[in-house]
């Protein structure tokens, strides 16, 4: 359970982030350059691997983490 809060927690957080990223470049200021969309890429590949890092160190290595590890490389080897 506590692993659970403690992911809501930090993807609040990132929505917050995010939010205000985009208002302040809605309002003129040049805070991401050029492929900002690539967070929507990156983003999800960080959580599979956080949460393949989490189960590693709890059962060590079983096809769980390498699917999560699987699921986050794929986006990040596309061209």
């Amino acid at each position: 359970m506590q692993q659970r809060e403690r992911s809501g927690w930090i993807l609040g957080v990132v929505l917050i982030a995010l939010g205000g990223v985009f208002s302040l470049q809605n309002a003129g200021l040049p805070i991401l350059v050029g492929n900002w969309w690539a967070l929507f890429i990156l983003i999800p590949a960080v959580g599979a691997f956080s949460a393949a890092w989490t189960l590693y160190q709890r059962n060590g290595l079983t096809s769980s983490v390498a699917g999560l590890i699987t699921f986050g490389m794929v986006p990040l080897m596309s061209p």
